[in-house]
């Protein structure tokens, strides 16, 4: 099989699965997770907003889901992504930005090349556009699969709390 980086492929069963944790800190929201992995089996779960060291986290991930391949990014200030990847995928690359708001992988599922990343996106928008473009920087090739939080809506009656309306620029860069 030759390897097109560019070519987006996806199995016709790929199970993903995403979720800002706010927090594995709490013993009781590990629990959570690992009830979840148990009952629904994820071929990929990705999890926003950790809060934990790389170490932590590691050792958080031998408890919820042993038999998945972690691929982890630690957070500052409460960020931290993390892959949790079936072991049925093999991975065949991956990487993470160092201030842990992105973890991504290049993996292998039944034959098929997926690129998939997950993100913990800055909450102002100024920010988030200067975060759109180290992500085209860093990510190696140019069709992915992104999951995550960005901290956005789209409609004022999506709001909860405070958050960022998407403006026309940031749409563009998706």
């Amino acid at each position: 099989m030759n390897y097109d980086p560019n070519a987006l492929q996806v199995p016709s069963r790929l199970v993903l699965s995403s979720w800002n944790v706010r927090g594995l800190n709490d013993h009781t929201r590990k629990l959570k997770v690992k009830d979840f992995v148990k009952k629904e089996k994820p071929l990929i779960l990705a999890l926003q907003e950790t809060k934990l060291t790389n170490n932590k986290m590691r050792i958080a991930a031998s408890n919820i889901a042993p038999s998945y391949t972690l691929i982890a990014s630690q957070g500052r200030g409460g960020g931290g992504t993390a892959l949790f990847l079936h072991p049925t995928i093999t991975v065949m690359e991956h990487g993470f930005m160092s201030y842990g708001n992105l973890t991504w992988a290049r993996m292998d599922f039944q034959g098929h090349s997926i690129h998939l990343a997950v993100v913990y996106d800055l909450h102002t928008p100024g920010r988030r556009a200067q975060f759109w473009n180290r992500l085209n920087q860093v990510l190696p090739f140019r069709k992915w699969i992104i999951l995550g939080d960005w901290n956005s809506v789209e409609r004022p009656d999506q709001m909860s709390g405070c958050r960022n309306l998407m403006t026309g620029v940031e749409e563009d860069n998706f």
